[in-house]
């Protein structure tokens, strides 16, 4: 029986503790009862309420007193974060307040402190103002970070398996069934797959990433790396290759070409693109030699030539220190001899890592602007049955040339993380203290440097002209030469001459084209020579032409054979002349089986 004011609980779950209050509706059996905890007022059916008696009330509370000795909520024993020290801090000004009377209600700490009756009443039985502040510290609820329900057998065979199988490509899922064969085989409760997580994810990121990716991928994250640090503009230019994510048109029949190679020279303290170099040959030392040209020589003819004469280009100079990959054409003797000569120091990577600015350089030109251009590939390698680049290419090389130029000056223009763009660095240090633009320091003959890294080549001079890939040169000074070899050094972006060495004068000259229709760059004629016909191609009519005679030839073999066959066709001159039987041998063999007789003379 169930009377107004006892202590109720809910059936089910729930131990929670009621007071019932009031009989609501006697005919449905309903009746008000509120927390004891939260003073919060529910109507429930009076057959769901179970009385509490005394008894219960204390079993209650020794099951309370055995799960704090579980939870091991010893405050001495946990370590005490700044957070908690300094909740309990105001918990304890709160409270010494509401003890000396400046608060006078338990409302106004409910509101100092944003806490629930209940909170406040386990407080208030905290609160010992002798012990000060540590009375009022209160661990956080749940097990504390980094414990486990795991067990030891569990963790070994966690880390056996993880020993064992986690090699390349390894996943959590082919782990966790190698870990359920080893749990059953150990006789051991197999731990869920998140618990395996949780476990394998507490292990040095670095080991999971080089067993997964290998040791590179890992130093290449984790590893830390020597940072130089650079004070000057060209103290230091990163120069570097790479394959454009784009295919371009011929110019003559708008045919799909091929992807060109861009060639980059970046200052590293400014972040200026000092110089570029497009083109369909792949990097060798003819590209180094032009891409220096262009980082090294004023770009204002350059400009116009491209008809971009309203656009800024004002970086160039000579660098410091130039720094490259481990490519074959920054090694060359050529390229370091005349860096030698021109007081340039030649570094090279020791680390993928070291090429950075230049490597994101060509990241931000690929998302920026080459890869929002029709016949893009979008960082894919292989044409696919839905994806064929080359159908949407519209470019051709001149053109493509242009908008990359364009897009290089949007790059100098703009501005980076730290709010300045690479044309403002630049800007900065070539200022002056008077205001007044300071000139970089420059070689006085950037051709002749560019001339000396060009690679040599040995050829025949006629009596007439030279010859270099199809190409032919009038020989003008060089007729001493006739008959022999002669050292040219070719230039890609200029094939209407071609340097020649005079050994007898110890002079490189100038040799110019005879054909005057020639394009101007070596691109441009290889681009044309694919164009043209090979040796023996027939045309349609060639081919007409062809099977008529393969026909007519028929026709008179026919017409052979059946001549002889009626015996029309003088044997003198349509057989071949019969030979002359060819006469046995008159040699007899000796034979050594026998004893030989005596020689006239012999006994």
């Amino acid at each position: 029986m169930i009377e107004v004011g006892n202590l109720v609980t809910e059936k089910g779950p729930d131990n929670e503790l009621y007071k019932a209050l009031e009989v609501v509706d006697r005919d449905r059996h309903l009746v008000k009862i509120r927390s004891v905890l939260t003073d919060a007022i529910k109507v429930v059916d009076v057959n769901n309420l179970i009385p509490v008696t005394p008894s219960d009330i204390i079993k209650m509370q020794e099951g309370v007193k055995g799960r704090a000795e579980d939870l091991d909520n010893d405050v001495s024993e946990d370590p005490i974060t700044q957070e908690q020290y300094a909740l309990a801090q105001d918990r304890f000004n709160a409270f010494k307040k509401f003890k000396d009377g400046h608060f006078k209600t338990k409302e106004q700490v409910y509101s100092e402190l944003n806490i629930s009756r209940s909170t406040f009443y386990n407080l208030l039985d905290q609160f010992d103002e002798s012990v000060g502040v540590a009375s009022m510290i209160v661990n956080s609820k749940g097990r504390k970070k980094g414990s486990t329900l795991l067990t030891e057998d569990q963790e070994d065979a966690i880390m056996y398996c993880y020993n064992t199988y986690a090699g390349e490509n390894w996943t959590l899922c082919y782990l966790h069934s190698k870990l359920q064969t080893e749990c059953s085989e150990r006789g051991i409760p197999c731990p869920s797959l998140s618990a395996m997580r949780k476990r394998i994810m507490r292990i040095d990121p670095e080991d999971r990433v080089a067993r997964r990716e290998g040791e590179r991928t890992a130093d290449d994250t984790y590893v830390l790396r020597k940072s130089r640090r650079l004070t000057r503009a060209l103290q230091e230019v990163q120069l570097d290759h790479t394959l454009a994510d784009i295919f371009l048109r011929s110019e003559v029949d708008g045919e799909p070409i091929g992807r060109p190679y861009l060639s980059l020279a970046i200052c590293r303290h400014t972040g200026v693109i000092v110089g570029f170099h497009l083109s369909f040959d792949p990097p060798s030392s003819r590209t180094v030699s032009n891409l220096m040209l262009h980082a090294l020589m004023p770009k204002v003819a350059f400009m116009e030539e491209l008809g971009l004469g309203g656009l800024l280009y004002p970086y160039y100079g000579k660098p410091e220190v130039v720094f490259t990959d481990n490519a074959k054409e920054f090694h060359a003797k050529a390229f370091r001899r005349a860096c030698d000569k021109w007081n340039i120091k030649v570094k090279f990577r020791q680390s993928k890592q070291a090429g950075g600015k230049v490597e994101r350089t060509f990241g931000s030109l690929n998302t920026k602007f080459i890869h929002l251009q029709r016949g893009t590939t979008c960082s894919r390698p292989k044409r696919t049955s839905d994806f064929d680049p080359a159908k949407g290419s519209v470019m051709a090389y001149r053109e493509f040339l242009i908008e990359l130029t364009k897009a290089i000056c949007q790059y100098n223009e703009t501005a980076d993380y730290s709010g300045k763009s690479p044309a403002r660095r630049w800007k900065e240090y070539y200022t002056g203290a008077d205001g007044q633009m300071l000139l970089p320091e420059a070689i006085l003959n950037p051709k002749r440097f560019a001339l000396e890294i060009l690679p040599e080549f040995s050829i025949t001079c006629t009596n007439t002209y030279a010859e270099y890939r199809s190409i032919q040169y009038d020989i003008g000074e060089a007729k001493d030469h006739t008959r022999r070899k002669l050292l040219v050094k070719p230039d890609a972006l200029n094939i209407h001459t071609i340097w020649a060495y005079l050994s007898a004068e110890d002079r490189w000259i100038e040799l110019d084209a005879i054909d005057e229709d020639l394009p101007r760059t070596m691109t441009e004629y290889l681009l044309r020579k694919k164009l043209l016909d090979q040796p023996g191609y027939l045309s349609l009519e060639g081919i007409k032409a062809t099977q008529l005679l393969n026909e007519g030839h028929a026709q008179n073999e026919a017409k052979f054979r059946r001549a002889r066959e009626a015996g029309l066709v003088d044997k003198q001159y349509h057989s071949r002349s019969e030979r002359k039987p060819k006469l046995p041998t008159t040699y007899i063999k000796r034979d050594f089986t026998q004893r030989a007789s005596a020689m006239l003379g012999e006994s």
